[in-house]
């Protein structure tokens, strides 16, 4: 930038923005196999993952 005649400021910011989001993904087979995509959820570093058992 500078070298294009630009004056440059950097400054540090910080957001505090949240960011939620509802995820629906269908009903599977049985309870394992929402429980293995529960763990792979996770894996991904999502920290609030819930299985909903309509039973």
């Amino acid at each position: 930038m500078r070298n294009f005649g630009l004056a440059v400021q950097i400054r540090k910011m910080q957001s505090m923005e949240t960011l939620n989001f509802f995820v629906y993904i269908p009903p599977l087979a049985d309870y394992a196999q929402a429980e293995k995509t529960a763990q792979d959820i996770v894996k991904n570093d999502v920290r609030d993952v819930y299985i909903i058992n309509e039973e």
